[in-house]
């Protein structure tokens, strides 16, 4: 049996209980951003706590909220209670990567189905997809002693991650490819009969515009991804790395608290291609997946063009005041 949340008093405060967590949480996260005192130059020891709080950087800031406050901090849970790092040597992280594009495609087939119900399982085969994703990062730092502080871009590990990634999205975007084949809206599927030349035209049409709406999302989502990439290096480079002098490290500090970072970081959490995957999800789960698609088609690029010339215009601004304050000490950046 399909789960109606407009019907459901159920699904409906567990949609409100999880929104008013995620709002609490950034609250939360906040104020233990502003409490980050200014860095000795040394980097910070790796932690394995399963606290949102316990990793305040760059990277963590830029996740979306289910990642951050859900699929992470469970991820670290399960390898805290399995030992699963120590006791299953022989499950690499990149296994757990691979592992998790077989669920995607197992979800996509699900999402093929004409039952609501089945399609919303689909839907959470796609959220243990995701939890397995956070996993098998949880899983390469266990084992390197490592924390989130570093975020590993060119690495083996991080291609890897990224490639099953991108194969995880391609089952989601067949699988809603496969949904409004099969569900087109009522303009579309109240076709004058079952083998008309006018009926044929018609479905065809829709298949068209199935596959104009998928693809627009697809190509906001490689986009989000690869500014949201660039993003993490820049702003890791420029904050995370200790500065040579203690006047760099402060201003590195006063910039990590400032009101710009975090509203540009925040709109990141909500833009990221993490967020957007959950929003098509939910779309998927409450069976509004056409009118979600259609409302974003447009849209979508101009929020992602914002964004990202808020960030770039930040992130400009930022590097001309750390190399400000290096040429007033007659101190270069280490390093840049």
């Amino acid at each position: 049996m399909a789960l109606n949340l407009w019907d459901s008093k159920v699904l409906q405060l567990i949609a409100a209980g999880l929104l008013l967590f995620y709002v609490w949480m950034d609250v939360a996260l906040y104020y233990q951003v502003q409490a980050m005192p200014v860095s000795n130059g040394k980097g910070s020891a790796a932690s394995s706590s399963s606290s949102p709080f316990a990793h305040v950087t760059m990277k963590a800031l830029l996740l979306d909220h289910t990642t951050h406050y859900v699929h992470n901090p469970l991820a670290v849970w399960f390898n805290e209670a399995t030992n699963f790092a120590e006791v299953f040597t022989w499950i690499t992280a990149n296994m757990v990567s691979f592992s998790h594009v077989v669920v995607a495609v197992v979800g996509m087939k699900l999402l093929w189905s004409d039952s609501l119900s089945t399609r919303q399982l689909g839907v959470l085969l796609f959220e243990v997809r995701s939890f397995l994703d956070a996993f098998d990062g949880t899983l390469a730092r266990a084992r390197a002693h490592s924390s989130l502080e570093e975020p590993g871009i060119g690495s083996s590990g991080h291609l890897i991650d990224g490639a099953c990634d991108a194969l995880g999205c391609t089952a989601m975007f067949f699988g809603c490819l496969g949904i409004l084949r099969r569900k087109p809206p009522p303009h579309y599927s109240a076709l004058p009969g079952p083998g008309g030349k006018e009926a044929r035209e018609t479905l065809a049409q829709s298949n068209r515009r199935a596959l104009v709406l998928v693809g627009c999302a697809a190509l906001q989502m490689t986009l989000s991804s690869l500014f949201w990439n660039r993003t993490l290096s820049e702003y890791h480079d420029l904050l995370e790395i200790p500065g040579s002098t203690y006047s760099t490290r402060v201003i590195q500090n006063t910039v990590f608290k400032s009101s710009a970072l975090w509203i540009t970081v925040w709109f990141w959490r909500l833009t990221n291609p993490h967020a957007m995957m959950e929003m098509i999800l939910i779309s998927i789960f409450l069976d509004k997946l056409w009118h979600f698609l259609s409302w974003i088609q447009y849209i979508g690029f101009v929020i992602l063009l914002v964004q990202v010339s808020i960030t770039e215009t930040h992130l400009h601004y930022v590097q001309d005041l750390i190399p400000a304050v290096n040429s007033s000490m007659m101190t270069p950046l280490s390093g840049r």
